[in-house]
């Protein structure tokens, strides 16, 4: 299917690769609506294996989780530690 939308894209003169991302992105956001992975909820990010692109900001993301989660467990502990 990917094919014939590079093939579509392509004959209407629109780029290909940004609009089939653009594609993929509005299919993942659909997919995943209602669940702990949703785009309102978690950032989604394109990332390129080839070039690197994006790869910073993934980074960045991926650090700003680690905070979240550790602010989380630290308060999970002080909690459990009062209720001990």
């Amino acid at each position: 299917m990917s094919v014939d939308l590079a093939i579509m894209a392509r004959r209407s003169g629109l780029d290909t690769l940004g609009y089939l991302l653009e594609m993929v992105r509005l299919e993942a956001e659909e997919f995943l609506r209602g669940t702990f992975l949703d785009a309102s909820k978690s950032p989604m990010l394109a990332v390129s294996s080839i070039t690197g692109a994006g790869l910073e900001d993934l980074k960045r993301a991926q650090a700003a989780a680690e905070k979240r989660a550790k602010a989380f467990h630290d308060l999970v502990a002080k909690f459990k530690a009062m209720v001990d």
